[in-house]
């Protein structure tokens, strides 16, 4: 029992600890409109030929 405690108390933590980058992360994705989609070239060639 008590290593579930340790176990859900790191994982807490983890997550108080990394919360902060995920919302710099989130609001960087928020303002960001464009869209880059990468695509191989063989890919292409063949799109291309349909």
């Amino acid at each position: 029992m008590s290593k579930q405690k340790w176990l859900w108390g790191i994982i807490v933590l983890l997550l108080v600890v990394s919360s902060t980058g995920i919302m710099m992360r989130w609001n960087a994705e928020q303002s960001n409109d464009a869209y880059e989609i990468v695509i191989p070239y063989d890919e292409i060639q063949t799109a291309e030929k349909k």
